[in-house]
């Protein structure tokens, strides 16, 4: 059989692991006896026990500014440099929302989840802007005549705008369907998207007058 006794206590029976409690050195002393009752020279085992707590990583956030892109949203990453102080650790990075964000301010939260379950969280803010102008096409060059017995012609036209975000609005310097006098008249249309960016255009409006006059007489 094969005796033990741990940190002075009481002799035991070695039948399987024994339990040493606290941390720092521990003396366990063992020893055989055979079936005559002989007993060898004990031996002592010193064993150092440390217990490795597992640290929560550190979680860090920054806010972000960012453009907006084509979808009228951007991604964007708070994190700033988060990390795990136990080394050999790996850790996983998740926001909430996750994105892509919308124009405007997202207050946004971070978490940072070890391998070992620990987690840490931060909020920060993503600001998407929307800098991005229009973009705007005119129609062609227009040349008309002048209605018939009139000095002028009615013009109708309309010009083409699109934007990343929804909302563009396109304004005339003349508008359409008004009447345009004989001769050239240009046209400025400019297109603005709902954060003010505005983009232009031009063409020209050309009206003939091509009825000859009429004479008349009096009797």
């Amino acid at each position: 059989a094969t005796k033990f006794t741990v940190d002075g206590g009481a002799i035991q029976t070695y039948t399987g692991p024994f339990v040493v409690s606290g941390d720092g050195v521990h003396s366990v002393k063992y020893w055989s006896i055979d079936n005559l009752g002989v007993q060898e020279t004990p031996k002592t085992l010193n064993l150092t026990i440390v217990t490795v707590v597992n640290r929560a990583p550190v979680a860090k956030c920054k806010d972000m500014t960012v453009s907006v892109g084509a979808n009228c949203s951007a991604d964007a990453s708070i994190n700033d440099g988060s990390f795990d102080p136990d080394a050999g650790d790996t850790i996983t990075v998740s926001q909430t929302p996750a994105g892509p964000y919308p124009v405007g301010v997202t207050i946004v939260t971070l978490t940072v989840t070890d391998n070992k379950g620990a987690s840490a969280s931060c909020t920060s803010t993503v600001t998407v802007i929307d800098n991005t102008p229009p973009t705007i096409f005119c129609p062609a060059n227009m040349t008309l005549n002048t209605a018939p017995g009139a000095c002028d012609a009615v013009v109708t036209f309309a010009a083409t705008a699109m934007d990343n975000c929804s909302g563009v609005t396109v304004n005339y310097s003349h508008a359409s369907g008004s009447s345009f006098p004989k001769g050239q008249t240009s046209v400025i249309a400019t297109a603005t998207d709902a954060a003010g960016n505005a983009t232009s255009c031009s063409f020209t409006v050309t009206v003939n007058d091509v009825e000859p006059p009429k004479i008349v007489t009096h009797a």
